[in-house]
């Protein structure tokens, strides 16, 4: 059985100008839906298999099935999704795999015969039925790395939802554990395809008419019975439509009408049977082509043990309409129900050998970089360029960072972490949704993470100091010399990472440096005000960094006090798990930070703070214990005009973790709409 691995095409908008006479919106979507599915982590590949015997195809015929999957050997549970009778699978779950890929190492493969998927020799095999398709499912799971014998869920839309339900009946609950069936009416008949035609209207004489258009009538038609909410007739012009029509449905068209007359749904040779696994029922209260009623009759035929959920206001691709509803029913039910192989927790080597009160410390540590890894981010390492202040040969520097791989085909933004844990802690609710616009650059500052420690011949670095590093490493960070010698950077900074992005704004200029968010960052700090937070923090602390770099669990429960606005339910866990998480958080480097804390200039005669040319966003906690609320309007009206300040209310020190959508909604509008942003001036 040969495996070929198939290799991602990117494309640029531009290149649509040259794919004939008129402007083509496909490739422009298709793009868009692959861009989702490459910052989630998933890589395009292929297999080519024997053509399953269940389609009544010949021994000796193939067949190529492409696929997405999340890289590398599965780390989380298997989660399989199914597309339906439609437009490629990367248009049909764009909207789920990012927040799934943070939970489930997925797969999303097109059927046979769609998208990149087809039969070897067609003369040799029948059309592929719905069993035909699950059995080349299965034999596509078997050959992916690290999946052979895994039990994986599966989730299938429409058509997909009766391959779903196929594969988990012949599989069995060894192999597949929950089934989602999403808008798929397992139940079928000829009726029920006359009762869509009288839906449909006059004019139509069989059901693959719509589903299948050849002129821009029927699509629109289908557009309206898929849709709650179909497009207005004034944005589907006719020749719009007749390219949706010329590039989904007229290039592959026989092989679509022949996949139609393989569906067994509606005929003896697909009964509907209860299985053993747990299933949900997901349905749009509004689907024109399967009617909402048809989800009960499919949960009566199930022995009634299904759970129905009905998303109003939507039709008959709920995914898309209402995402954030239908992912949120997806995941309550599979992490509720989805008991992954115990294959999964001594392959995943986070916590394998790891003595039970390490757990806690190495699972936050492997979410953090999960959701890295989501958002198209790989781990690398840049060497620092010598300086004097090296001590001539000394050890030479390292700054370790996370970013997309490859050149930036998006406009770069950098993410500068503040004075706590690793910056993948840091920034987790941000990286997956900052990815889908903009090349983010996330290092570790020099004495933090995996980047260099200070070394003993040298000063530790002031923030000045830390900014002059990330300048010099913004080349390799960015992508080739060229391309950083005309890119301008994006930089946000929380806490301690605002002193930082405000030094490198001011150092490199605006012709550098783009827009500037500094979060909770008081760059006004004096001696009185961190007398004031040993205050507020209680009795029995003579330093700043007693209280911030805590190794005992009284201290790590105080911190989080004043760090957070609402109480974390780490603060109930037992002292010891406490303490050693701590001691895994802030044993490392200690005494390079109290040295770095201590270097820091803000505050003294050393640092003077002065306006910016650069637009700059203030983001601020309005509960803040680190740096109270009231500093954020002071150093507002020390950095000039150009300063936007917004308060994120029921928040503490690190709102960004806090209501991360807010947080992320104000960075976004603030970076997409500000003047000279590199995300408008950077070409693709």
């Amino acid at each position: 059985m040969g495996r070929k691995l198939g290799v991602a095409q990117h494309w640029s908008p531009a290149q649509s100008i040259t794919m004939g006479a008129s402007l083509s919106v496909v490739p422009l979507l298709d793009y868009f839906a692959r861009r989702e599915f490459a910052a989630a982590g998933l890589s395009p590949g292929a297999v080519t298999l024997p053509y399953p015997d269940g389609g009544g195809g010949g021994g000796e015929a193939t067949c190529t099935v492409h696929y997405w999957a999340s890289t590398g050997e599965p780390r989380l549970p298997p989660l399989l999704l199914v597309h339906g009778f439609g437009p490629r699978a990367t248009w049909q779950w764009r909207c789920q795999v990012g927040p799934l890929s943070r939970h489930f190492h997925l797969i999303v493969p097109d059927l046979i015969g769609f998208g990149g998927s087809s039969c070897g020799d067609d003369s040799a095999a029948s059309p592929p039925s719905e069993a035909t398709q699950a059995a080349a499912l299965a034999a596509l799971l078997d050959a992916l790395p690290g999946m052979k014998g895994r039990r994986v869920a599966v989730a299938g839309t429409s058509y997909g939802g009766f391959v779903a339900y196929w594969l988990a009946r012949t599989a069995g609950a060894e192999r597949v554990g929950p089934v989602v069936i999403a808008s798929s009416d397992l139940l079928k008949t000829a009726a029920d395809d006359r009762g869509f035609l009288k839906r449909a209207g006059e004019g139509w004489s069989a059901v693959e008419e719509v589903l299948l258009p050849a002129e821009p009538a029927a699509m629109r038609k289908l557009l309206e019975m898929a849709s709650y909410r179909p497009p207005p007739a004034v944005l589907m012009p006719d020749f719009i439509l007749r390219d949706f029509i010329q590039k989904l449905f007229t290039e592959n068209r026989e092989q679509l009408i022949q996949l139609f007359k393989g569906i067994t749904v509606g005929t003896d040779k697909f009964p509907v049977t209860p299985i053993s696994q747990e299933v949900l029922i997901v349905w749009g209260e509004q689907d024109q082509l399967f009617p909402v009623e048809k989800a009960y009759a499919v949960q009566s035929s199930l022995d009634g043990k299904a759970r129905v959920e009905i998303i109003s206001k939507t039709g008959h691709a709920p995914q898309l309409e209402d995402p954030t509803r239908f992912n949120k029913i997806l995941l309550d039910f599979l992490l509720a129900t989805h008991k992954p192989d115990p294959s999964y927790w001594t392959q995943c080597k986070c916590v394998v050998n790891i003595p039970k009160y390490q757990i806690i410390s190495k699972l936050n540590y492997y979410i953090a970089r999960r959701a890295f890894l989501a958002a198209g981010l790989r781990p690398s390492t840049v060497t620092l360029p010598s300086t004097s202040d090296d001590g001539g040969g000394g050890e030479a520097r390292t700054i370790h960072y996370w970013a997309p791989p490859g050149e930036p085909r998006l406009p770069p933004l950098l993410l500068i972490h503040g004075f706590g844990p690793m910056a993948t802690w840091q920034w987790r609710g941000q990286v997956g949704l900052f990815s889908r616009r903009f090349h983010v650059i996330v290092p570790d500052l020099l004495c933090f993470g995996a980047s260099s420690s200070c070394c003993p011949s040298s000063q530790p670095p002031s923030e000045s100091a830390q900014a002059a590093a990330l300048l010099d490493a913004l080349p390799a960070l960015v992508g080739t010399t060229t391309v950083a010698a005309r890119t301008r950077v994006a930089v946000a900074g929380t806490s301690y990472g605002g002193f930082v992005a405000y030094a490198m704004a001011r150092a490199a200029g605006p012709a550098r440096v783009g827009p500037v968010v500094i979060s909770n960052s008081d760059l006004l700090k004096t001696a009185e005000d961190d007398s004031a937070f040993l205050e507020r923090a209680g009795g029995g602390w003579t330093h700043p960094a007693d209280v911030l770099m805590p190794l005992d669990a009284r201290g790590a429960r105080r911190l989080m006090e004043l760090t957070f606005y609402r109480k974390q339910a780490s603060a109930m866990l037992p002292d010891f798990v406490i303490r050693d998480t701590m001691k895994k958080l802030f044993s490392d480097k200690r005494k390079e930070k109290i040295e770095l804390m201590n270097a820091t200039t803000v505050g003294t005669d050393a640092f003077q703070l002065t306006p910016l040319p650069q637009d700059v966003l203030l983001i601020w906690g309005e509960r803040d214990q680190i740096f109270p609320l009231d500093k954020a309007f002071a150093v507002k009206s020390c950095l000039g005009d150009n300063v936007r300040l917004e308060i994120i209310k029921k928040t503490g020190h690190v709102p960004q973790m806090e209501d991360p959508d807010r947080f992320n909604k104000i960075v976004l509008d603030f970076l997409l709409g500000s003047q000279g942003s590199p995300s408008n001036e950077h070409n693709h």
